[in-house]
């Protein structure tokens, strides 16, 4: 009877330990794939079994502590270096540990700024600038409509970029980030800053589609940088469109002809283009650059005033009128080639 249950016991241990082998073999060998990249910041004089902890807590590697046997029985226990890391795609723990204890795979983050009202070729360009390398691909992904993602997206035209909805805001990305890294930080941030409080002002309260809103915006963006004229002059730009009128806005025709006059020439004015709107009725197709967090707002909580006509003088001063006849007057006085 000692025999059977000694011989049992032998057996049932012989298949724990087999068992363990195989799960250790999975745990050193067995590939993770990560859906997104996974950042890592290891502190100067963190202990190596809370590296290996929170690698696992990432799900990173498989377990922490078979982790840690294996730096023991490769050499490398003691070896993991503090700094910045990022990981992405396909891993294994040897890949891990290789990275963490003898080469820099990423540096660390680098800073960048874009400008409010800026474009995606813009943008592209100054990554391009910075030495990035998602300056090549950037304006190809930003026709890439992540579908499903963002109801604030749900209601872009077909055959529409995302031209508007790359919000302009400083962004800390890893150098080697791809293009398409970097648009989804930019659309996340977006998300952020349009407040449910927003939507439903522009969705329930005005009836409006965020589409409208944020092309609007662009060009409020580029008309005046003033946040109390700029409400003002969203109002004026509504009123036009209720009554017919064009907006006739100097920013949509330096969109078309790539200048940056303070006031666009006769000629330019009269360039075909959908986004003229001297030559055409309502908003353009789309937005004519990526609008700030100010230029957004006022074009939701725009004022409304007696006011049809405006002007912005070249140190950003914005002259509003009633009249058309008020208008020619104030551009004679502000202006100095006054245009009709």
């Amino acid at each position: 009877m000692f025999r059977f249950i000694a011989r049992r016991i032998a057996v049932f241990l012989g298949v724990a330990l087999l068992f363990y082998f195989v799960y250790t073999l999975y745990v050193w060998f067995a590939p993770i794939t990560l859906t997104e990249k996974v950042k890592v910041e290891i502190p100067a004089g963190q202990r190596g079994f809370q590296t290996l902890e929170m690698l696992a807590q990432k799900k990173i590697i498989h377990n922490s502590f078979l982790a840690g046997v294996y730096l023991s029985i490769t050499g490398k226990e003691g070896l993991i270096q503090s700094g910045d890391y990022a990981f992405e795609g396909t891993v294994t723990l040897s890949s891990v540990m290789g990275i963490l204890t003898k080469t820099r795979q990423y540096a660390p983050d680098v800073a960048l700024t874009f400008r409010e009202g800026i474009t995606r070729e813009e943008m592209a360009r100054y990554l391009y600038d910075q030495g990035h390398p998602a300056a090549s691909s950037f304006v190809s992904a930003s026709r890439v409509i992540p579908e499903g993602q963002y109801s604030f997206l749900s209601d872009i035209p077909k055959g529409a970029s995302l031209e508007g909805f790359l919000f302009p805001d400083t962004y800390r990305v890893f150098p080697n980030a791809s293009a398409s890294d970097i648009i989804k930080a930019m659309l996340e941030n977006f998300d952020h800053k349009l407040t449910q409080e927003m939507r439903d002002e522009i969705i329930v309260h005005q009836k409006r589609t965020v589409f409208d809103v944020i092309t609007l915006a662009s060009i409020v963006e580029k008309e005046v940088p003033n946040d109390d004229d700029r409400a003002i002059v969203a109002g004026i730009f509504y009123k036009r469109i209720s009554e017919g009128m064009r907006l006739q806005s100097d920013a949509t025709v330096n969109y078309v002809t790539g200048k940056g006059l303070t006031q666009p020439t006769l000629d330019d004015t009269g360039v075909e283009s959908l986004y003229n709107t001297y030559q055409h009725n309502g908003l353009p197709p789309g937005p004519i650059g990526n609008p700030g967090l100010s230029a957004i707002r006022a074009v939701i909580y725009y004022k409304k005033t007696p006011y049809l006509y405006f002007l912005t003088t070249k140190d950003g001063q914005a002259i509003f009128s009633k009249t058309y006849e008020e208008h020619l007057a104030n551009k004679r006085k502000y202006l100095s080639n006054p245009m009709p």
